[in-house]
């Protein structure tokens, strides 16, 4: 009976572990925009460079803006500065088949809050060159400060179309904004949790055996 019950134990313990894995999100469609993380690189001087592109996927009203909420990063935001911003081709993805098309264009990048997404962060408008069915438009944000990477906040404009979602992104400092109010839930990063998780559930596992044993130690000495 003993030996079932420690099998139990161990079935719960393998079951409930991956319950704090948090999930990934390195792409999101919006509408008929699909936007990607397609890379995140560690410079190696306490700078991060973030990837993404934005994809057309279907027959689409112009692209008025899109925004990312790095709300916490934008007081560690190395590039791209409030202004002017090119977006890039030159990257392996636009030439290996992974996007059909990536095209230069000119955005105003604005930081702060995004009245019309409710978004906090970074935001890329009026494309010179506009998004069309099957392009893509490849743009980078470099951080400094780097904290963990966490689902952020994340939507388009399109004529009269406004949806939002989640993909992965920087979160920087403590993870705490510092002039923008967040609209991100507070994370824990769980490299920090699992030691703790994984503690707590062995001290409890050693418990309940324990008070088994002590149970069967009872009753073999009352029978």
């Amino acid at each position: 009976m003993l030996r079932h019950r420690i099998r139990f134990i161990v079935l719960l313990l393998a079951l409930s572990i991956p319950t704090v894995v948090v999930f990934a999100a390195e792409s999101v469609i919006l509408g008929n925009f699909q936007i990607d993380l397609v890379s995140q690189v560690d410079n190696g001087n306490d700078t991060h460079t973030f990837t993404y592109a934005v994809t057309a996927v279907g027959p689409t009203q112009a692209l008025s803006h899109w925004t990312l909420g790095i709300d916490t990063c934008v007081n560690h935001l190395i590039s791209p500065l409030a202004g002017s911003y090119t977006t890039i081709t030159n990257i392996a993805e636009c030439g290996d088949g992974t996007y059909a098309s990536c095209e230069a264009s000119n955005y105003t990048v604005v930081t702060g809050s995004d009245p019309t997404l409710g978004i906090n962060g970074i935001k890329f408008e009026d494309g010179s060159l506009q998004l069309t069915e099957g392009n893509t438009h490849v743009f980078q944000i470099t951080v400094s400060d780097l904290a963990y990477v966490d689902l952020l906040d994340v939507g388009t404009k399109a004529g009269g179309a406004e949806p939002t979602g989640e993909i992965d992104g920087p979160v920087c400092g403590t993870g705490t904004a510092v002039s923008l109010a967040s609209s991100s839930v507070s994370y824990t990063p769980i490299g920090a949790l699992l030691p703790l998780v994984v503690a707590t559930m062995l001290a409890l596992t050693a418990a309940t055996l324990l008070a088994w044993r002590r149970q069967a130690v009872a009753v073999g000495a009352n029978s």
